[in-house]
């Protein structure tokens, strides 16, 4: 069993428990498998949390995904997610 699904199972998915989950794992490479797990969230106050989505961006960011950050941007925007000035330094950060 993978660890998001561990966390799923066991009600311990918290924005906190996403965010280490998402470095941990792009650190390790896996970067599909953090977008997979983050599109997989159902809970809207979770998947648009702006302390999940950041990490998210700048993981993508820095392991150079650009195309794949902005096209995340976008649909988290479109998901209902409202950028912080944090998220738009990240952003900019793309350019």
């Amino acid at each position: 069993m993978q660890v998001f699904d561990w966390m799923k199972a066991n009600k311990k998915l918290r924005p906190q428990s996403v965010s280490l989950y998402i470095v941990l794992m792009a650190k390790a490479g896996q970067h599909n498998r953090v977008l997979q797990s983050y599109r997989d969230i159902t809970d809207p106050d979770i998947k648009l949390n702006k302390f999940v989505c950041n990490t998210l961006l700048k993981v993508l960011i820095g392991a150079a995904h650009v195309e794949k950050a902005f096209k995340l941007f976008e649909d988290m925007k479109a998901d209902g997610f409202l950028p912080d000035v944090y998220s738009y330094s990240i952003v900019r950060s793309f350019c």
